[in-house]
C-alpha cells in the first residue's frame, strides 16, 4: 500500500502524528486500519507537511469521529467484498479535509 508513496512523505507524516496529542493520549488504539488512511490522507496533501501549523490542525480536528466514519466505511466496503488494502487506501483520499 505504502510501495507507491514517497518515502520522505511517510516520514514526514509519521513525525507529525508521533506529534500530536490524539496519538500520545491513545498510541494502542492506532493499528494498520486508523494509521493506514492518516497517513495517505496526510501525504496526498504532501503540501501541508512541512506548514508548522499542520500538528495543531490535527489536534484540533476531531480526529476520532473520522475515524469512527473510516472503520465503519471499511467493514461495509469489506463485507462487500472490497480487499482490506483497497478499502483502506480509498479511506485514505476522504479521510482528512482538503
Amino acid at each position: 500500500m505504502v510501495d507507491t508513496i514517497d518515502r520522505d512523505s511517510i516520514i514526514k507524516s509519521l513525525q507529525i502524528i508521533l506529534q500530536t496529542e490524539g496519538f500520545r493520549e491513545n498510541a494502542d488504539l492506532w493499528d494498520i486500519s486508523i494509521l493506514g488512511p492518516v497517513i495517505i490522507a496526510m501525504t496526498d496533501r504532501s503540501q501541508y507537511l512541512d506548514r508548522a501549523d499542520f500538528v495543531s490542525f490535527l489536534d484540533l480536528y476531531e480526529i476520532w469521529d473520522a475515524i469512527d466514519g473510516v472503520e465503519a466505511e471499511n467493514k461495509r466496503r469489506i463485507g462487500n467484498g472490497l480487499p482490506g488494502s483497497a478499502s483502506v487506501k480509498a479511506s485514505g483520499s476522504t479521510f482528512l479535509p482538503r
